[in-house]
């Protein structure tokens, strides 16, 4: 398997990256996220412009890709309004569970 070894500059990047550096298949990160591969590889690939929050959120898990690394790049792709309104959500609903680099990507984003 090659490995991406440069910052990764998109989402569809990060997320290769950091499969890659776990040595995960798709077919794996398929069985632990519950999305199809070929929907993933096109994640990957960025064929997908706008993939959806919460499966971007689940891929960031498993993969362990730190919150403000995915955040930064989905901003990137256009979603600023859509992470905000997660943030907020999250924030809202388990104040106690939100750290403060949460809260500080929350203000960076909306500044």
């Amino acid at each position: 398997m090659s490995t991406v070894t440069a910052k990764p500059k998109s989402l569809g990047e990060l997320i290769l990256f950091h499969r890659q550096k776990k040595e995960m298949i798709l077919s794996k990160l398929q069985e632990a996220v519950g999305v199809d591969k070929g929907s993933l590889s096109r994640i990957e690939n960025g064929e997908v412009k706008r993939p959806d929050f919460n499966i971007i959120q689940s891929i960031a898990a498993v993969l362990d890709i730190p919150g403000d690394d995915i955040v930064e790049q989905y901003i990137e792709t256009g979603h600023k309004s859509d992470v905000v309104f997660s943030f907020l959500q999250k924030d809202f609903e388990a104040p106690s569970n939100v750290s403060n680099q949460d809260s500080r990507q929350v203000s960076r984003i909306t500044e």
